[in-house]
């Protein structure tokens, strides 16, 4: 089953150092679920964002956050 999920922001990756760590959300057995990742090939950085909103966590990257490069993704 496909599942599509909104991006929302990208930032600085702490891990690999590209500014390529995008946030994205997407509806799973009806919850909304939210998660950062690096999309940067071999970093493999994850942002679980548990129990985190699309506004809690703009506000704790605040400035740091930027347009995204993608609109949606495919996640399956």
């Amino acid at each position: 089953m496909e599942i599509r999920a909104r991006c929302f922001g990208k930032r600085f990756c702490t891990f690999c150092g590209h500014t390529n760590m995008h946030y994205y959300t997407w509806q799973e057995d009806g919850e909304t679920k939210c998660l950062g990742e690096c999309f940067t090939r071999g970093c493999g950085n994850v942002d679980w964002c548990h129990n985190k909103t699309e506004a809690e966590v703009k506000k704790q990257y605040g400035d740091h956050m930027l347009p995204p490069d993608y609109d949606t993704i495919i996640l399956r």
